[in-house]
């Protein structure tokens, strides 16, 4: 190899300077992300629309040693929510570096706006927006410091020294790999940042549709696996409402659990909808498969609720009742006023609880679920108003309204949603592995984010 002339080191101390900087930026390292031993098959038949992304859980520039992506790395380190990373293709750089741009622009102007004189509510809210636009204006710094790097490398190509043109060249090979990083990876998943309600706890609801008895026993089974599943992600879990179809150890009619725990609504809220059932009942004796289905709604727990906020309930617009406990408790509880059941006025919504063994601890969890019951409902109203062609959370009980058909003679679970297909059924059900589905409709719904982004819409999928 042939040594560059002091002199020519001499007229390039940036170049040096950048090629130590930059070195690390465009070796990617591998991030580990839990999964079950057990293992599973995915086989995707993704349409257009998730084919913007792939399927890498780590963003690249993120592990660059510059201190000004500091912000970036803690950004990706409290967006715990699936991991999910943003990827767009090189088409679509132009359109990820406008968005980048007036975004960091709208950081400067807002920053300048902010005035002693503001209202509470206005600083507050000015304070959030700025702390959201932050590590994307860092990153968009980046991406102005590198473009301006390979403009003042550009020249050197021409350089009559040979070892300086070598050099010349492997730089800015190194740059423009670092900047495609910025372009195809950060950027877009700094442009669309977990929904603020990602990390709350949520109300999981269940209900039995399509299929009688066996129907019921799906419904059943599912509760045990969100249960299973929220232990092992550490979240508690909490059965708020339960009917069982005769006695105890049959399946079940409905129910709604709380599961408490940071994300736990960011994860589960992919499990909203109808699920199918094909499976041969431990009943049908000539072998014959059969369909049925089961229902789930998932709702996010607002602690603490503004007036702004979509869980907002005026205590004028609620009526609220007591009456006598059903079922096994004792005297205490057949005997005492101690169910609760509100009315939300306004929407005619209407929860009841009778599980504590105090009016005090029912009027509590009412509260909770009525609020997250009053949020889906509103959130609902939001999106449509916004223009956003969506189903509601469950659009209906029938067969063929399905998102997630459970198929027990193939060993298969498919989610119609991607659509995405995985064996290895029991150790999905048993909650093991259900963390590996959840993350790939967590991707699928961050693409429709993008997509829409990049048309110039919002989707709050």
């Amino acid at each position: 190899m042939i040594l560059p002339s002091p002199s020519a080191l001499a007229r390039t101390p940036r170049l040096l300077a950048s090629t130590r900087a930059c070195s690390s930026a465009s070796r990617p390292r591998p991030t580990k992300r839990a999964t079950s031993s057990a293992p599973y098959v995915a086989r995707s038949t993704a349409s257009s629309s998730s084919s913007l992304f792939t399927s890498s859980s780590s963003c690249l520039a993120c592990q660059s040693p510059s201190s000004s992506l500091r912000q970036i790395r803690s950004f990706h380190r409290t967006a715990k929510v699936n991991e999910t990373t943003a990827k767009v293709n090189e088409t679509q750089f132009s359109q990820i570096a406008k968005i980048a741009e007036a975004r960091a622009k709208e950081r400067v102007d807002l920053m300048a706006s902010v005035s002693e004189e503001d209202s509470q509510s206005d600083s507050v809210s000015k304070s959030k927006r700025l702390r959201v636009l932050e590590p994307l204006a860092e990153a968009w710094k980046e991406y102005q410091d590198l473009e301006e790097a390979i403009a003042d490398s550009l020249p050197l190509l021409k350089d009559p020294d040979p070892s300086m043109r070598e050099m010349a060249s492997s730089e800015i090979k190194s740059l423009r790999s670092s900047l495609n990083v910025l372009l195809s990876t950060t950027l877009p998943t700094l442009l669309l940042p977990p929904s603020t309600e990602s990390e709350l706890s949520c109300i999981v609801e269940l209900k039995s549709g399509s299929g009688g008895d066996e129907a019921a026993l799906f419904a059943s089974e599912l509760m045990a696996m969100y249960i299973r599943y929220a232990s092992l992600q550490g979240w508690k879990v909490s059965i708020m409402e339960e009917s069982r179809m005769g006695n105890a150890s049959e399946g079940l009619r409905d129910a709604q659990l709380e599961i408490k725990g940071a994300g736990a609504y960011g994860k589960l809220r992919w499990e909203s909808g109808v699920h199918r059932v094909q499976r041969v009942p431990a009943t049908e004796k000539a072998g014959r498969t059969h369909t049925s289905t089961m229902a789930v709604m998932v709702m996010p727990i607002s602690e603490n609720v503004d007036v702004d906020d979509l869980s907002y309930i005026d205590e004028k617009d609620v009526k609220m009742e007591f009456y006598r406990s059903s079922g096994a408790g004792g005297q205490h509880v057949n005997k005492t006023e101690s169910a609760v059941r509100l009315t939300h006025l306004p929407t005619k919504l209407s929860v009841g609880c009778q599980q504590g063994r105090s009016q005090h601890a029912n009027r509590s969890l009412a509260w909770t679920m009525l609020r997250a019951k009053i949020y889906a409902q509103r959130l609902a109203q939001k999106l449509e108003k916004d223009r956003i062609e969506r189903k509601s959370q469950i659009p209906g009980m029938e067969r063929g309204d399905k998102i997630r058909t459970w198929n027990f003679p193939q060993d298969r679970v498919t989610d119609h949603r991607k659509p995405i297909s995985m064996s290895n059924l029991p150790s999905i059900i048993s909650g093991d592995t259900l963390d590996d589905l959840l993350y790939e409709i967590g991707e699928y719904h961050l693409g429709l984010r993008l997509e829409a982004m990049l048309g110039g819409d919002e989707y709050d999928g």
